[in-house]
């Protein structure tokens, strides 16, 4: 299911989607902070993100289901 919402998600362009997967990879790069400092800093970040794109799933089933996803 989370592939799927992924899937569908990158193919309608979702820019909300674009920005947190951009987030998402660019909190692991090195730079001036360490890799643990940044997983630390990701988890207070992803925490609102994480839990809006899991019910985004749920809401892309339901409107795939009453046909309204075009």
């Amino acid at each position: 299911m989370r592939k799927k919402a992924h899937t569908t998600l990158v193919k309608k362009k979702s820019r909300v989607y674009e920005a947190f997967l951009e987030m998402e990879q660019a909190t692991y790069l090195d730079g001036k902070l360490k890799r643990k400092e940044k997983e630390l800093i990701a988890v207070g970040i992803e925490m609102g993100g994480g839990p809006a794109t899991a019910h985004a799933r749920f809401a892309l089933e339901v409107l795939e289901s009453l046909g309204l996803n075009e």
